[in-house]
């Protein structure tokens, strides 16, 4: 079997990054031959402001990327094309190219963007849901996208033309949701249920289950939609336990002198490299995730699960359904400050419980998140895609 995957990459490395490197590499070992076909958002960083408004018209259709794509179709020639990202250079011009050479495509949605030109169903510290209920002109007027209006604007025309030409229902074969929870969001954009499955990310390699016991753990960007301030305020009602905080982001200042006034035991640690985390979240009582927005699918949940780590997040969008209740970790309302106290109190005046929530954590990643499964699920995609095409 031959696949060519695509992927436009961040100028900061991200988690899809990761997942696009482990996908690849998981395809090789399986004997798939696999090119990969990559753009970098760092080519625009250096441009002048010529080739940045070339770039925005691009967002929509590019005719060079549209050309290097046949290009490579035709020299290579795979049975499949699996797309992650395309903005903005790649743009949905490769769906027409694989189209019309009559090769199928998947693509993997790592993200709301179908739906929300943010990418985030969420605005000014809220759940926003106004582009998938009403108009796309909404994010322009809010400037949804990194607080541009001509970025906002590019990729609502770029929805609105696609979405008008048919291409996301009719110029892509399957796509790959990360959970229910998303599926059931682009499924509202009229894409056919049929065409939508649920396929997690994953983790290669885990690291060895941990002993846990230690402090609470938290692993993200410091930001309102990860709920960092809500689970500073609870950490006054969680007596004796530690919180020691990986990450950084606009509010780190903010936060590490509130904590400081309030004589908080919070421990600010940065950006950490990733072995430096493993380690602390296989020796956490647990990993908490407090987010006020749609998350994805966060890696973080996978890493803590493969430590055998329990996780403590809010009751919303996709965590709702990966963190399961009592089984691999406790859920607490959003914005519940006196929710999140609770949960960690519960998990640190019980050993008993812990243990158990710890087992339920490494079974999940078992059944679900391991390279095996996932490997499984991907390849059974890739045949029934290959199959459907042969039928037609």
């Amino acid at each position: 079997m031959r696949v060519l995957v695509a992927h436009n990459r961040y100028q900061q490395a991200g988690g899809e990054d990761a997942v696009v490197e482990n996908e690849v590499r998981m395809l090789r070992r399986s004997g798939v031959e696999v090119c990969l076909h990559e753009r970098s958002n760092d080519e625009l960083a250096s441009a002048g402001l010529p080739a940045k408004l070339a770039a925005g018209v691009e967002t929509v259709w590019s005719w060079r990327s549209h050309a290097r794509i046949s290009k490579l179709l035709d020299e290579f020639k795979p049975g499949i094309v699996h797309v992650h990202n395309t903005l903005p250079l790649i743009s949905p011009s490769i769906y027409f190219a694989a189209y019309s050479r009559r090769i199928p495509v998947v693509q993997t949605l790592h993200n709301y963007r179908l739906a929300c030109p943010a990418g985030t169903f969420f605005r000014d510290g809220r759940v926003c849901e106004d582009c998938l209920s009403g108009t796309l002109m909404s994010s322009v007027i809010n400037r949804c996208y990194r607080g541009s209006a001509a970025g906002s604007a590019a990729i609502s025309i770029m929805l609105m033309v696609h979405r008008g030409l048919g291409t996301y229902s009719a110029k892509v074969d399957r796509y790959l949701a990360l959970t229910n929870f998303a599926r059931k969001k682009i499924k509202a954009l009229g894409i056919p249920g049929e065409k939508i499955e649920v396929k997690p990310n994953f983790l290669p390699d885990p690291p060895r289950v941990g002993k846990g016991g230690g402090a609470f753990v938290f692993v993200g960007r410091l930001s309102r939609e990860k709920g960092i301030e809500n689970l500073l305020n609870a950490w006054a009602s969680v007596p004796g336990e530690t919180l020691t905080v990986f990450g950084d982001g606009p509010l780190r200042q903010e936060l590490e002198d509130r904590a400081r006034a309030r004589q908080l035991k919070v421990e600010f640690m940065g950006a950490r490299p990733k072995e430096e985390i493993i380690t602390a979240m296989q020796d956490a009582k647990a990993v908490l995730v407090p987010s006020v927005w749609y998350e994805g699918l966060p890696m973080v949940v996978v890493e803590a699960y493969a430590c055998g780590t329990p996780v403590l997040a809010s009751d919303i969008g996709s965590l709702s359904e990966i963190v399961r209740d009592s089984k691999t970790g406790f859920l607490f309302a959003p914005d519940d400050v006196d929710g999140i106290a609770a949960v960690a109190r519960r998990l640190s005046e019980s050993s008993g419980v812990a243990e158990q929530l710890r087992i339920g954590a490494r079974l999940e990643y078992d059944a679900f998140y391991s390279e095996n499964v996932n490997r499984a699920m991907l390849l059974e995609t890739y045949e029934k895609v290959l199959r459907d095409s042969h039928g037609r």
